[in-house]
């Protein structure tokens, strides 16, 4: 069974010995192991008669054929390298069916270099809201990916044969009590099947966004992030110096980790060590202030979505635990997340000063951030308004569709344009006077309902030297109505999703502004 997860909808990989195969389409299908034996008893009899000169199989229909009975069917041996396995039922006899091909031996022959590559990426698989609508079936949608990457890394990236990608599911809700047993006793009765439904996904996004249990959901997070990060690199003790970990994270699941990345920030330390009388000093005025803090909270309301996080970033429980790794990507796929940013101080959430995913998170903690999602989402929103207005009157990028080769471009998609810093007074270099060929626009010159399609016009100020935002794109024969309703389950099954994601795991340079 795997190891990083709890096997929880029957799927089971036997592994076992085995010598003997039934052949079936050219596929080697292995006799159970309490056969192998019985079969090579009858088989060293059939060797042993022909080794003798003793003609087992007479040319006459009636005579007796070496047969064994394995369940519903029998293996017969017509000689040592003729053997068949016949079912039993009237229908096969009727028929005539002669079986199914039955060797002893292997396929091909082993070859010790013929292993898979070592795991050089590991990417954890967040589910969102519901822990019975998607915290169990995280591990299907999980198995979808892998599949999807799999097809996608042997079409279009043969040539990275160094390392893999391995995906992760992480089931963050299951082992939350959190306060349902009180919710479903006071649960109506009347459709109740809605109700339930209402109280598995929108109930966990109240609850997240409690006081109470806000800090117990984000705690969780981090608790299992870190035992599946270290429970691998036990096991994989080289992953350390030459692996790298990304996060895809749906719904719900990426607000709570963009909240855990945001908790891990690095903080600034003086450049002189502290010696022991001054950090007890600090750690005494730390302790009284956060008794002044709890005794001021209990004062407060709690209903908004300040005091909220206040709670998640400044509590004793969360403020000490860490991510044990640094996050490489962190896709977003049908994520809620600007909604739940605007709610909060813009001030202490989004850093100014930074024209890319590095106004959400410092480098140290997540080098880039994606936001990717279908046009018809319900759920979703966009990004980059936040980190820059005019962002909103300028068409997110469209991720191309999987069922041709990558162009270069979309190789290169996510990678730019990394905008080199001009030097003040400068009008002479040749970026300068490109761009003072062209006329440039910014929020306060564009028309209110004109749509850019490219952010190639804004000006250099209020422009991301990285995009954010990603749109599927939508099918010609799709309906608009049908997509409302299963956009927002249906990356999972993406393969432009799948292969976008793949494009920036394989392909990732940091570019930094010169």
């Amino acid at each position: 069974k795997p190891i990083y997860w709890d096997e929880v909808y029957g799927k089971q990989t036997v592994v076992m010995r085995a010598w003997w195969f039934e052949i079936i389409s050219d596929n080697w299908y292995p006799f159970d192991e309490r056969h192998q034996s019985l079969l090579d008893e009858i088989h060293g009899n059939v060797l042993q008669a022909e080794c003798s000169g003793t003609r087992v199989i007479k040319d006459s229909k009636s005579a007796a054929h070496l047969k064994v009975q394995i369940g519903d069917s029998e293996v017969i041996w017509q000689s040592s390298t003729d053997i068949r396995r016949c079912k039993l039922d009237l229908t096969s006899r009727i028929l005539g069916f002669k079986g199914n091909p039955v060797k002893r031996g292997y396929k091909v022959l082993a070859d010790m270099s013929d292993v898979l590559p070592p795991i050089g990426h590991i990417v954890f698989v967040l589910h969102g809201v519901g822990r019975a609508m998607e915290g169990a079936s995280i591990i299907k949608c999980t198995d979808s990916v892998r599949e999807i990457a799999k097809t996608m890394t042997e079409k279009y990236f043969s040539n990275k044969k160094s390392y893999r990608v391995e995906f992760f599911p992480v089931n963050w809700r299951t082992q939350l009590i959190l306060n349902e047993g009180l919710v479903s006793k006071i649960t109506l009765t009347d459709a109740k099947g809605l109700r339930n439904m209402l109280n598995l996904s929108v109930g966990d996004v109240m609850y997240y966004t409690s006081a109470r249990f806000g800090p117990e959901i984000l705690d969780s997070l981090l608790m299992k992030l870190n035992s599946l990060y270290m429970k691998f690199v036990e096991k994989n003790p080289d992953f350390v110096s030459r692996g790298k970990v990304s996060i895809i994270a749906h719904s719900l699941g990426s607000v709570v980790m963009y909240d855990a990345l945001y908790s891990c920030r690095p903080h600034k330390q003086d450049a002189k060590p502290l010696d022991e009388s001054e950090r007890k000093k600090i750690e005494e005025e730390l302790k009284q202030l956060e008794s002044r803090a709890r005794t001021l909270q209990d004062k407060l309301s709690y209903n908004s979505a300040t005091n909220h996080l206040y709670e998640i970033y400044h509590s004793p429980t969360c403020s000490s635990r860490k991510l044990a790794f640094q996050v490489e990507h962190f896709f977003a796929i049908g994520s809620p997340l600007a909604v739940f940013v605007l709610l909060r101080n813009l001030d202490e959430y989004i850093d100014s000063t930074q024209m890319s995913s590095q106004a959400l998170f410092p480098y140290e903690i997540c080098k880039r951030f994606y936001n990717i999602f279908h046009p018809a989402d319900p759920v979703t929103y966009r990004m980059e308004p936040i980190i820059s207005q005019v962002y909103s009157q300028v068409k997110p990028l469209t991720i191309e569709s999987a069922s041709s080769k990558p162009s270069e471009e979309a190789i290169t998609l996510a990678m730019g344009p990394y905008l080199p810093k001009i030097p003040e007074n400068s009008t002479s270099s040749s970026f300068s006077r490109f761009f003072s060929r062209s006329k440039q626009v910014s929020i306060d010159t564009i028309e209110p309902n004109f749509c850019l399609e490219n952010d190639s016009k804004i000006t250099n100020h209020e422009k991301l030297t990285e995009r954010v935002d990603f749109a599927l794109k939508e099918g010609k024969l799709e309906s608009s109505h049908l997509n409302f309703l299963t956009a927002h389950s249906g990356y999972w099954e993406s393969k432009e999703t799948i292969l976008f994601i793949l494009l920036q795991i394989f392909n990732f340079v940091p570019k930094p502004v010169v």
